[in-house]
């Protein structure tokens, strides 16, 4: 599994940007709010892919998405509740 991350800028007094980098150790996935579908992660104990780690760092990361780009000036940029993502709790996909 590949650490991802997410930056978030802000500008403190003085007017220089600052950036903050969160690193969210996940799939792909994560991003797209779609974990758990690459059949080629494995889980322990062949490997290291958790899905339940997976799972909450996808919602984490549109989090932090939605927030940067609040923060940003965009005013159109919805709340989710976690419900929303639809995300399963038990991994829906698997290697046979």
């Amino acid at each position: 599994m590949m650490l991802r991350g997410a930056a978030r800028a802000r500008e403190p007094l003085g007017g220089a940007t600052v950036v903050e980098r969160t690193l969210l150790n996940a799939s792909h996935g994560s991003i797209g709010g779609t974990p758990g579908y690459n059949p080629h992660l494995v889980s322990p104990p062949d490997a290291d892919y958790v899905y339940a780690t997976d799972r909450e760092n996808s919602i984490l990361s549109d989090w932090l998405i939605r927030t940067g780009m609040r923060a940003s000036g965009f005013s159109f940029v919805p709340d989710r509740k976690e419900d929303w993502y639809g995300i399963p709790e038990v991994r829906p996909v698997t290697l046979q």
